[in-house]
């Protein structure tokens, strides 16, 4: 320790704050000579004095009347008198005093009292004997802290803590493994500080009445790991439930919550410790010979969730779930910190998925009635039918991507077969029905596709001066095109709307394609060709040329080569621009081909993601108007096409077919196939499209088809999604009258006071309670996103409140913030009264 650079020190300190330093140094061991110490400062910089028994008077005048400007350090070779015997008392009490001792050393260095530090340094001199220890605990230190603060810094700094709080020394502690004797961070704590006065620290403020002679460390993880569990289950009479017993079960049930947050190397560690727990505790066996509602809102352990899961895959087979109950827990359990695991999540998913459509199956029973017309059925569909086609896709599309399906193959394969065997069937009868007694539609009630032009676009272009956007993605049928539109819907400055629209007889790309160009007559040549008005619509290039007859600002392009545009170029090519069709093809690429077709969903969501980014591009571009729609949907099954449902190919002067249809003269209508009338179809030559789920003998993939009446392949969307003013997040409000607290696990009620719409987007919120600055309870994250009324839009949360003591009519805060892309910003704050009648932390 350098003495004199610390007395230096003290000297420029008192200067830079006072303007000059008087400086007493009592030094009974008399540590340095009065020549050395005149030595090492100048007098022009600093009088040094000696204080002998005769001279206080002499130096007192000097101080005080003789020399009132400079500084001073008064040195005397003695112990500091008692006041009452003090006779420069006065003068000491104005200036400051120097303690040259290694204790008031470190006082000095962490601004503590000298009664605070000096029996802790006399008790672990080996902590103190190392400077990057000190000056680590000098960081955890606030100014003048007390004993037990110091206490807490000092095994903090020893475990490697960052902070001196009793979770995060504990927490660190654990992290290095529960074998005492590999552990460093414990030995480091046994070396430099107490081990046992840290399990003194420990056991006071998780409440724990005992601890064991050995395996201490794995006691208190075990302790830590039951109390999280037990918050939320409910569980009487298990062996160790003595053992690991605690007074305050919700500071430890705060201290599991918090560690679940911390960085993915420390949550490994504690999901390695929780593991073990389950294994070495048989808790799925314990489990097991309970009610699911006796753990079902338990956090802690994932075998929950593979319990949960079983049951639920189980009732669904027996068709025995309650499915509304369901349709509640399988949410809530995605929100959990192992229901958000990769597979555990998209197993939630699927099952989601599955008992949606399991209530639509038993919802369909109760309706599957003869449709009377095709507007009934378009309507029908566009309306109802098409949500069992879009959740039997997300239920297959989540399944295929999990890496365990063995517990949902029987449900899978049991939803497939009413999905494909009876759903579409019965479709497929009415559609049957009705072509053989009206034509498919008058286009009054749903838009006929190739009215499109003349019906939406053509006036906006003579009273507008947008500029229009269509993009074609093909093959995007109606299910498709719904879960885009609520996905625009969620856009912070847009809003979106959708109506079916009813695609062109037969549902092919030729066809559809030249149905959403203006035209007044569709005829096709023996190459496959359509015209619209005389003009070929094959590729851009052609229809540009169409579109330009109407409007000479019309564009067409490849939507995948504008979105890889730069904004400037992509800028460059839209300037002038009023009409722009922007062509996309995945889902159809994908599905068309019989060694890809299996991959159909996967190209399905593909293209959702495509078309949210190409909305986003063109917005950023300026767009205000931009529509969707596709040239004809599609058909898909996964399971393997029976011979019953394949019917000869026709024959006669075919120009176009595929697996549903053929275009031509003189055609064979096979048996299982139909002949469309002339009302049909906008083509002046023969159709023959294959009855119900039919596909013609013939190349091509057998999965994945269009061309067709079914309404899967004729119903498609028209998205019309337009530019906003930025929408709001919904406010949030407590909703309750009295916000007082009377237990340590209470529930507070929220009203989402806006539901979402175009002008109201979801918020996420996280919320906790708080005392002052401290956090008393447990962090919750919510996003508030009610489509429903105003009764619908309440939700309880739970919060439990960390065991301590406060008084009656104490207030505390919950804060809310709220999360936008990771970012918090402050939202609001509601005060509570605490009321502990039952109990007195």
């Amino acid at each position: 320790m350098d003495i004199f650079q610390a007395l230096q020190d003290k000297v420029e300190s008192e200067r830079n704050t006072k303007g000059r330093a008087i400086i007493f140094w009592y030094d009974p061991n008399a540590q340095v000579e009065l020549d050395e110490l005149r030595l090492n400062f100048s007098p022009d910089y600093i009088e040094v004095r000696l204080l002998t028994n005769y001279n206080f008077f002499r130096i007192k005048i000097d101080i005080e009347i003789k020399y009132s400007d400079k500084s001073f350090i008064v040195y005397a070779p003695f112990a500091r008198p008692a006041d009452e015997y003090n006779y420069l008392l006065d003068s000491l009490l104005y200036s400051t005093e120097f303690k040259a001792d290694e204790v008031a050393v470190f006082a000095e260095q962490l601004q503590l009292d000298d009664h605070v530090i000096r029996p802790l340094v006399e008790q672990y001199p080996i902590f103190f004997r190392s400077k990057e220890r000190i000056q680590k605990l000098k960081r955890l230190l606030p100014v003048k802290a007390d004993r037990h603060y110091l206490e807490v810094a000092i095994a903090a700094v020893s475990v490697g803590s960052p902070s001196p709080s009793i979770p995060d020394l504990t927490r660190f502690l654990l992290v290095g493994g529960t074998n005492e004797s590999l552990n460093e961070s414990y030995k480091n704590v046994d070396k430099w500080f107490s081990i046992e006065r840290v399990w003194d620290m420990i056991c006071s403020y998780f409440g724990l009445p005992h601890q064991p002679e050995d395996n201490k460390l794995q006691w208190l993880i075990d302790t830590l790991i039951y109390q999280h569990f037990c918050i939320n289950a409910q569980i009487k009479g298990w062996t160790y439930s003595d053992r690991w017993s605690s007074s305050l079960p919700n500071i430890c049930a705060l201290f599991i919550e918090d560690w679940f947050r911390e960085s993915d190397d420390q949550v490994t560690i504690l999901e390695q410790f929780i593991g073990e727990f389950e294994l070495c505790y048989s808790v799925a066996n314990l489990l097991n010979a309970l009610s699911l509602e006796a753990f079902e809102k338990a956090t802690t352990l994932p075998i929950i969730d593979v319990l949960i899961i079983s049951k639920l895959a189980d009732e669904l087979q027996h068709q025995t779930a309650d499915l509304t109950v369901w349709m509640e827990r399988i949410p809530r359990r995605q929100q959990t910190y192992w229901g958000q695991k990769e597979n555990t999540n998209g197993t939630y998913q699927t099952l989601f998925h599955i008992v949606q459509l399991s209530m639509y199956r038993k919802q369909w029973k109760k309706h599957s009635s003869f449709m009377v017309s095709w507007q009934e059925m378009l309507k029908g569909y566009a309306e109802v039918y098409y949500q069992i086609d879009q959740h039997y896709r997300q239920m297959m599309q989540a399944f295929i991507k999990l890496n365990g399906r063995d517990a949902l193959q029987p449900v899978i394969e049991q939803l497939t077969n009413w999905y494909e065997n009876v759903y579409l069937s019965w479709i497929a009868d009415q559609v049957n029905r009705l072509l053989s007694i009206e034509p498919i539609s008058d286009g009054r009630s749903v838009l006929s596709q190739r009215r499109f032009f003349s019906d939406v676009l053509r006036p906006l272009l003579d009273k507008e001066q947008t500029k229009i956007f269509v993009i074609i993605s093909d093959a995007l049928r109606y299910e498709v095109g719904q879960e885009i539109a609520n996905k625009l819907n969620a856009r912070i400055n847009g809003e979106a709307a959708i109506t079916p629209m009813q695609a062109s007889l037969p549902s092919y790309t030729q066809l559809g394609m030249a149905s959403l160009l203006p035209h007044k007559e569709l005829t096709i040549e023996d190459n496959g060709t359509v015209y619209a008005d005389g003009l070929s619509t094959r590729g851009m290039a052609n229809r540009e040329a169409i579109l330009k007859k109407y409007n000479q600002d019309a564009a067409c392009y490849s939507l995948h080569e504008l979105m890889s545009l730069s904004r400037s170029d992509a800028e460059d090519r839209l300037k002038g621009k009023r009409l722009i069709y922007l062509y996309h093809d995945v889902i159809d690429a994908v599905g068309d081909t019989a060694k890809s077709e299996q991959e159909t969903y996967e190209a399905v969501d593909r293209t959702v993601v495509a078309l949210e980014q190409a909305v986003e591009r063109l917005s950023r571009l300026q767009a205000k108007r931009i529509f969707i729609t596709a040239d004809h949907g599609f058909l898909f099954q996964y399971n393997k096409v029976e011979a019953n449902a394949k019917v000869d190919a026709i024959t006669g002067q075919v120009i176009d077919k595929n697996r549903r249809f053929a275009v031509g003269q003189q055609l064979t209508v096979p048996e299982g196939a139909a002949k469309l009338s002339p009302e049909h179809t906008p083509l002046p030559c023969e159709v023959v499209i294959a009855k119900g789920l039919n596909r013609f003998i013939g190349s091509g993939g057998l999965q994945f088809i269009h061309g067709g009446a079914m309404p899967q392949e004729i119903v498609i969307p028209l998205i019309d999604y337009r530019r906003t003013e930025k929408a709001e997040d919904v406010q949030i409000s407590v909703a309750m009258v009295d916000k007082i607290i009377t237990n340590g696990r209470f529930h507070v009620s929220f009203y989402q006071e806006q539901k979402i719409s175009s002008d109201f987007l979801p918020r996420q919120v996280k919320m906790a309670f708080y005392h002052g600055e401290e956090r008393i309870s447990n962090e919750m994250i919510q996003t508030f996103n009610s489509t429903g009324d105003a009764m619908d839009r309440n939700i309880r949360i739970s919060f439990i409140l960390a065991e301590r003591y406060y008084k009656m009519g104490e207030s505390c805060t919950l804060k809310m913030e709220t999360l936008h892309d990771g970012k918090a910003e402050v939202y609001r704050s509601e005060s509570f009264t605490i009321r502990m009648y039952e109990a007195l932390y």
